[in-house]
């Protein structure tokens, strides 16, 4: 393909004829994921969600398109271009995630210096005029933050500036109505980081909230979109930095829905606030194949600039390794289960049938539910003694402490209904270890009464949008609530409310009740309230364990390893199964292998360091790796990774072994150490 049929234009032109010009040829022709001609504007990229602009400015003033800037504007191309398409004699070939994945961190770095003090630089003399200090003050950075934004786009510092520049003025706002939450900012107070004083908090808030273009409503369910107009004026000269940003806590809203939680949250992880050593190598790798561009007619930094991001000249920055999921204790997990349960089925047919009758009154016009208006009429017996008194508990001015007193209380039928939403969401979640995702997209059609098996689109799989369709049984008591809430939306759908096949975790909105699709925080939200109305534990520094996705899909695989120490019976009430060895079926089939080698290890190492079970040649291993014969020096986490390598590589066995008893057919966990002729 030459280079004239590929509408270069002539601000390329110093290119032609050359072994440069040859490579760019071959470049273009391997750059496959670009959809749009190599010199256009906009460009493109499959799998990218948004198109990369150009058009933007300089340091100098003038646009990266302009004539001026050809040759800068072909080597971020081209930098960008290699990293599906690295040099022939690296005999490196990527997955397509890979490689798009190395196209955004690309993009970062070159919106980073595009920010930097170099950026004047980069204007006059292209990227041969970036250093080693350079790479290795970014690298620096890397290892400070923990977030993209912040990393590359410096988000808190230059957000704070143009607040204060721009927003922080006092604003006459006589005449026009103030939204009480916009005074209100205590809820959030603990979550500050931009080191205002309450009054330019106000001034901010106000401002920005008063100004907004967007409706109210919009505000309400998409908060971030109050900072629009401040990201694009703060993105608008990078490439991909535009939809990177956070909304700070000193400009949100109260939720939606609620986010009011009456403890500090138990971490969910075994997080560093570092970046992920993996991570960091792969900006380390994005930033040397810079130095490739020279293979394709453009000029790179010298090759000793480079050798500053060499790793041994990096050891001294801290990174971490990957993030860890920590499940919650079994126990915990037990004790959510039951109160779901037990909520749901003692409850939720009363919330039910009350918050429809109350949804279709309001719409007909026949009831007003704001203030403290008397719901008896509509309220059982049992939803009386419950402590029901009024539609809602929440007010935007009121404190924390105040709501979650309420909440426990079950004053307000609305949250009420949260809590069963929220409840039903942890059963499901601990009973069929799916993805969030997967069940809350569940409807009534999803429901198979015949072989009790629920429908899922399967989260991980199929081709962009479209999702694999997989079912799988579930307990009776989850269909049986299910059905509640299938009944519920019939019910409004009859009144033109709500669909016949919704989703049947949608909830009313608090103030209008019409029925919506919960987003991915609303989801969650619900959830918290749960575990403060039926008070899940604490762990030992106060923190409530607040149940995520990931603790929720493997608390079944933990409950087959703890149950072996004796609660087998609860686990086969669980499934309505009798035999272990389907139930160990069952949880193999639906459990994905990264959790379950984890949960292993963790039954492993309680077993191993707080149990009276002895396994000498196990010690032995594990003493000798850490060079101790004193087991209980050792730290939990470090035992624990140790042990999941161990099982990873086949070095130890842990499965059930069956047997049959006086009480019928049981089994305990056998960990085998295994020596090299039994497993090569």
């Amino acid at each position: 393909m030459a280079l004239t049929n590929l509408n270069i234009p002539e601000v390329f032109a110093f290119l032609k004829q050359t072994d440069g010009s040859r490579g760019l040829e071959r470049l273009i022709t391997q750059f496959t994921l670009l959809k749009s001609p190599f010199t256009a504007e906009l460009w493109l990229i499959e799998g990218l969600q948004y198109p990369i602009n150009f058009n933007i400015l300089l340091a100098d003033n003038s646009r990266l398109t302009d004539s001026k800037n050809s040759a800068l504007l072909l080597e971020l191309k081209t930098w960008i271009a290699i990293q599906q398409a690295l040099p022939e004699n690296k005999k490196i070939q990527y997955s397509t995630e890979h490689i798009l994945k190395r196209i955004r961190h690309v993009l970062r770095i070159i919106d980073y210096f595009l920010l930097s003090d170099e950026a004047p630089l980069l204007a006059t003399h292209g990227v041969s005029a970036l250093t080693g200090n350079s790479f290795k003050s970014l690298a620096h950075r890397l290892c400070t933050f923990n977030c993209v934004e912040e990393q590359f786009y410096d988000w808190s510092k230059r957000l704070r500036a143009y607040l204060i520049e721009h927003c922080s003025h006092a604003y006459n706002h006589s005449g026009l109505p103030i939204h009480p939450d916009i005074e209100n900012f205590e809820p959030h107070r603990r979550g500050f980081s931009l080191n205002l004083t309450d009054e330019q908090i106000v001034n901010i808030r106000r401002n920005l909230y008063l100004n907004s273009t967007e409706f109210p409503s919009t505000l309400k369910n998409r908060p971030k979109n109050l900072l629009n107009p401040i990201r694009v004026a703060l993105y608008a000269n990078t490439l991909y930095g535009e939809r990177l940003y956070k909304l700070p806590a000193e400009l949100k809203l109260a939720s939606p829905i609620i986010e009011l939680k009456e403890k500090q949250p138990a971490p969910i992880r075994s997080k560093h606030n570092k970046i992920v050593k993996q991570n960091f190598r792969l900006y380390m790798s994005c930033i040397r194949s810079l130095e490739n561009i020279s293979e394709y007619g453009s000029r790179p930094p010298l090759h000793a600039e480079f050798e500053l991001i060499a790793s041994k000249n990096l050891r001294n920055l801290e990174t971490s390794d990957p993030d860890r999921y920590r499940s919650v204790p079994f126990h915990v997990g037990l004790l959510a289960l039951r109160q779901s349960i037990e909520y749901s089925l003692r409850y939720g047919p009363d919330i039910l049938d009350a918050t429809a009758r109350i949804i279709i009154e309001v719409n007909n016009g026949n009831l007003d539910i704001s203030g403290d208006h008397d719901l008896t009429p509509y309220l059982s017996d049992k939803l009386l003694l419950l402590g029901i008194k009024r539609w809602t508990i929440y007010t935007p001015t009121g404190t924390g402490n105040n709501f979650t007193e309420q909440l426990k209380a079950s004053e307000g039928l609305y949250e009420a209904f949260l809590v069963l939403i929220g409840a039903v969401q942890v059963m499901l979640g601990l009973l069929s270890a799916r993805r969030f995702e997967e069940i809350r997209n569940v409807r009534y059609s999803n429901l198979d009464p015949q072989s009790s098996d629920l429908i899922f689109h399967n989260g991980k799989s199929g081709i962009g949008d479209k999702r694999a369709k997989i079912s799988r049984p579930i307990p009776p008591v989850c269909f049986k609530v299910l059905n509640l809430l299938h009944d519920f939306h019939v019910f409004l759908s009859e009144h033109n409310i709500s669909e016949t096949d919704a989703k049947l975790l949608s909830l009313p909105d608090r103030s209008t009740l019409k029925i919506k699709r919960t987003n991915s925080k609303g989801y969650y939200d619900v959830i918290d309230l749960f575990c403060d109305h039926a008070q899940i534990p604490l762990n030992e520094f106060g923190q409530r364990y607040y149940l995520r996705e990931h603790q929720l899909r493997r608390f079944f695989a933990q409950a087959f390893f703890w149950s072996s120490l004796g609660n087998l019976h609860t686990l086969r009430w669980m499934l309505g199964q009798t035999d272990p060895e389907h139930i160990y079926r069952y949880i193999s089939d639906n459990v994905p292998g990264e959790i379950f080698i984890d949960v292993k290890a963790e039954f492993v190492t309680e077993v191993l360091l707080h149990r009276q079970h002895s396994n000498p040649e196990l010690e032995s291993l594990v003493e000798e790796h850490f060079n101790t014969n004193r087991l209980s020096i050792l730290l939990e986490e470090e035992v624990r990774d140790y042990i999941q390598l161990l099982i990873k590589d086949k070095t130890i066995l842990v499965e059930p072994h069956y047997y049959y008893s006086d009480t019928g057919k049981s089994y305990d966990i056998l960990i085998e150490v295994l020596h090299e002729d039994q497993y090569l």
